[in-house]
This record gives C-alpha cells, sequence and structure tokens, in this order.
C-alpha cells in the first residue's frame, strides 16, 4: 500500500514538474522558486493534497501571472477536484485528456489566450463550475457540454465563438443555475424551452448577433433574477410573461418594442436597462411607481414627454438614472434633490436640463429660486461618482466632469466592451479624441485644447453674472469673489494640463473591463 502511494505521489509530482517546464515567464517567482524536487508536493504553492489519499485535490495558480501552455499530462492527477488557472496568460488549446479527469468539479480557465476546448470535455459527469470568460476561443461551442447534466455554472463570456444555440440547451441541464454567452458571436433565434431550466437564476446572452423575437416561454422561468438580451438583433415585442417571474431583480434588454406596462408590477426590480431600443412612445407611469429599483437606464430610446414631479419621493432607493439621448422635455423634478441614494444622473439633451439650471441660474431670478439654487448645490446629486450605472457588471460607461464656469455638466457617453487589450493611456487618449470630435473641446494651440466656443457660450449664457474666470485681471475681484460664493468648485483651464494621462483616474472592474473614467480639470 505504501509503495502504491508513493508511485501515486510521484505521478503527480511528474505532471506538475512538466506543467513548471511549459511555464514561460513566472514574474512572482511562485513556481519557479517553490515547485522544488527537495519539498514535498503537498507544500508547493497553490497544490493541495486530499487528507485521505495524499494526492493532489486542488490546484490553484490564479492570478501568478503565469505565461505558457498547459500540457497533455496534467490529465495524470486522477485525483483533482478543483483546477483554478484563471487570471494568467496561458495559450494554445485545452488538453483533451483534462477531461478524463472523471473527479473534476469545478474548473476556471477564465482570463487567459486559450484558443480551442476539445468535444471531450462532455466526459466530466461531476462538473459542477465551467468558468472560460475571455479568453480567446473561436468556432461552435463543444455541443457535449449540455450533456453535463450536473452543471450548475456555465460561462463564455467575451470570446470568439459562433454558430447557433441548440433549441434543446435545457433539455439536461437540469441544475443550471447560471448561463453566461454573451460577448461572442452566436447567431440564429432565442432558444425557445427555455421552460425546462427551472433552476435558472442568471440568462446572458448579451452582445451577439441573435435574431427573431423573445420567446413567450422565459416567462416560465420561476426563479430567474437576471436576464441580458442587449446588444443583439432581436425583434418584436418584450414579452409579457416576463411579469410571472416575481423573483427577477436584472432586466438588460435591446429589443425594438414599446416598454410594456406590467413590467412596473415586478415587485423586486432592481435593474431595468432598456438602452438603445426604439422605444418611442412615453416611459409608462408604472415603472415610477417600483420603489426597489436601484438603477433606471433608458437612454438612446426616441423617448417622449416629461419625468413625473414626484420621482424623487417614488424611487426612494434609486441610485443610478440614465435616460440622456431621448425626446424627453420639461423640466428636471424638483423633488428628484429628495433622491438621497442617487449618485449618477445623465438625462441629456439641453431641452431638459439647460431649462430648469438655466432657470435656477438665471441672474434675474428672484431671491426665491437663488435660494432653491443653494438648496441644489448642497446635495449629493451633484457629487462626482467614481463609477457610473453598471447593468450586471458588463456595461461600461466614462464620465466627465468639468467645471470651468459650470461645475453641474457631466457628459456621459456608452462605450462598447472592447475585447483587444490594450494600454491604459491608448484607451484614455481615444475618450479624449472622442470628445474633441464631439466640440465639446477645441484645440488651441501645441497640446493645449480648451472648451469649445459653442459649449462656453452656452456655459455663460445658463451662468449669467456667476460665469467668471480666476486668470481674469485682479479689477474684476469682487466678481470673483461673488461667483465663488455660490460656486460648487473652482478650476483653471484644461490647459494647465500638460499630458491627457495626467487627468486620468480609473477603476478597473473585475473583468478587466473598463469601469470608470473620470478627467478631472486641475484645481
Amino acid at each position: 500500500m505504501a509503495a502504491q502511494t508513493k508511485l501515486n505521489i510521484t505521478t503527480d509530482r511528474s505532471a506538475l514538474l512538466v506543467l513548471k517546464a511549459r511555464i514561460t515567464s513566472d514574474p512572482q517567482n511562485m513556481i519557479f522558486i517553490n515547485w522544488s524536487t527537495t519539498t514535498p508536493i503537498c507544500n508547493w504553492v497553490g497544490v493541495t493534497c486530499g487528507a485521505r489519499h495524499h494526492r493532489v485535490a486542488n490546484l490553484n495558480l490564479s492570478y501568478f501571472g503565469l505565461t505558457g501552455t498547459i500540457p497533455p499530462e496534467l490529465g495524470n492527477l486522477s485525483f483533482l477536484v478543483n483546477m483554478d488557472f484563471s487570471n494568467n496568460n496561458f495559450h494554445g488549446s485545452i488538453p483533451a485528456t483534462i477531461f478524463n479527469l472523471s473527479a473534476l468539479q469545478k474548473i476556471d480557465l477564465s482570463d487567459n489566450q486559450l484558443s480551442e476546448i476539445p468535444n471531450e470535455i462532455g466526459t466530466l459527469n461531476h462538473l459542477e463550475k465551467l468558468y472560460v470568460q475571455d479568453n480567446a476561443l473561436k468556432g461552435p461551442i463543444p455541443m457535449t457540454i449540455f450533456n453535463i447534466s450536473s452543471l450548475t455554472i456555465v460561462t463564455f463570456y467575451g470570446n470568439n465563438l459562433n454558430g447557433i444555440i441548440p433549441d434543446n440547451i435545457c433539455q439536461n441541464l437540469s441544475n443550471i443555475q447560471g448561463l453566461n454567452l454573451g460577448a461572442n458571436q452566436f447567431n440564429g433565434p432565442l432558444p425557445s424551452i427555455f421552460g425546462q431550466c427551472k433552476q435558472l437564476l442568471r440568462l446572458d446572452l448579451e452582445d451577439n448577433s441573435l435574431t427573431g423575437p423573445i420567446p413567450y416561454e422565459i416567462g416560465y422561468l420561476p426563479n430567474l433574477e437576471e436576464v441580458g438580451l442587449s446588444e443583439n438583433n432581436l425583434n418584436g415585442h418584450i414579452p409579457s410573461s416576463i411579469v410571472n417571474i416575481s423573483t427577477i431583480k436584472g432586466v438588460d434588454i435591446t429589443v425594438a418594442s414599446p416598454i410594456p406596462y406590467e413590467i412596473g408590477y415586478l415587485p423586486n426590480l432592481e435593474i431595468l436597462a432598456l438602452h438603445q431600443n426604439n422605444l418611442n412612445g412615453h416611459i409608462p407611469s408604472s415603472i415610477f411607481n417600483i420603489s426597489t429599483i436601484t438603477g433606471l437606464g433608458l437612454s438612446f430610446s426616441q423617448l417622449l414627454g416629461s419625468l413625473p414631479a414626484d420621482i424623487g419621493l417614488a424611487l426612494p432607493k434609486l441610485e443610478k438614472f440614465y435616460a440622456g439621448a431621448n425626446h424627453l422635455s420639461g423640466v428636471i423634478p424638483k423633488s428628484i434633490s429628495n433622491a438621497s441614494e442617487l449618485r449618477s444622473l445623465d438625462l441629456g439633451g439641453l431641452s431638459l436640463a439647460a431649462k430648469s439650471l438655466g432657470g435656477l441660474l438665471c441672474s434675474y431670478c428672484p431671491e426665491l429660486n437663488l435660494k432653491e439654487w443653494n438648496n441644489i448645490l448642497k446635495s449629493d446629486l451633484w457629487e462626482s461618482s467614481d463609477k457610473s450605472i453598471n447593468f450586471f457588471d458588463r456595461r461600461k460607461r466614462l464620465e466627465m466632469t468639468t467645471s470651468n464656469c459650470y461645475g453641474w455638466l457631466k457628459v456621459s457617453y456608452n462605450l462598447k466592451k472592447k475585447k483587444e487589450k490594450r494600454m491604459l493611456k491608448e484607451v484614455g487618449n481615444d475618450y479624449f479624441d472622442d470628445l474633441l470630435s464631439s466640440s465639446f473641446l477645441q484645440h488651441r494651440y501645441g497640446n493645449d485644447f480648451i472648451m469649445h466656443d459653442l459649449t462656453n457660450y452656452l456655459a455663460k449664457f445658463v451662468s449669467g453674472k456667476f460665469c467668471v474666470r480666476l486668470e481674469d485681471s485682479a479689477s474684476f475681484q469682487p466678481r470673483v469673489e461673488e461667483a465663488l460664493a455660490f460656486a460648487r468648485s473652482t478650476s483653471y483651464g484644461l490647459h494647465n494640463i500638460v499630458y491627457v494621462e495626467d487627468a486620468l483616474e480609473v477603476n478597473i472592474g473585475e473583468k478587466k473591463y473598463l469601469d470608470g473614467l473620470s478627467f478631472f480639470m486641475k484645481r
């Protein structure tokens, strides 16, 4: 028995030493130094052995920053239960021998550069969790995956997979809770028999090329909490059956249809994202009765009408509200300053914003309005947030806050996830070029940029006598002091920034997407 145990340990060690030999870069020296033949294998970093058989049961190399390939010899780790190679730079194909490890319950290969997954994956009868998002997989998805009845989570988000999603996808996935095939190149219709996935909690098929209507059967998922179908080529209507899903908390859909009034009856809805729809018509009043909602996104949807006067009172938990690039009119409701949880607001369109802010900032307004403006200035509403609305950790945005004469102006852009890995400076410069091409800024000379004349005229018109430049002559000192009494913030011009990258403040999201990029003028 002792000889057999020794042989097994030797087998596991040999397999891991082959893996070590396949590593071409180990910036933290996690493998090169620690995995030594003079040290017991169960003491190697990232290796955990089972108490009973003293064989390798867990292999966790996540975030080691390794570069290399996965050798077929890892198929000899016959007692391996969990394999986590996430957030490294492994490339090439996934060896078919890995899928001979019948004890495997979890495989996490996310955030690498792997290019192929073999059909043999369907032989893992005990596999529960499969994470292969953000790799370089291409071609059709192995259909054998959908025969693994033990699976609870499957995610292939952010690859280059294509083909049609099988209509019977749920036939053998009776335990599936999370299915994420977003940000690929799948085409064809949505599966029509989702109702067989009774345990499904989260469905994400966004950012593909799927066509046709959303099947009515989607309302047969009794436990569904999040559904993401945006950025496809879907048509028809948002099915009314969706209101049957009382558990649903997040809806992110792009489809050219009106917003169903019944959607306001969902008792637990927290996120409603209907960006870039050809919705037309008015926003259903029922939406503003959803007391549980924290994020509401209706941008780029051709909506008409005005916002309800009591929006700030009716939505007490609202944190993020986006309704820009529509045809909304009227004024920004005063009650919005009562939304104590509101952290990020984009209503876009000067017809709505200028009328409200201009009325409050007008230099000829009565004293009552000056007090009103002072109260709004003290609200947290205008505080810059380090994160914009983020639907299911996928939809990222850029915020730019300036304070030259109008600290209240915030310009937001919808950004697609960039699949290529690029330097932060390159991404930031691209965003700056977008602002320049939109006539928000204009070139001055050399590396200097200033606010565009048209934007500057608008700011001066709206802010009236409270607009001054701190660079002005000392003879204007009384005007400066008067303006500062009402100013939320002060700044010098953009020409004080020598390099664009000096002005970037960045947060990188869990999946390595750009989560937020705020561009501030130096004070």
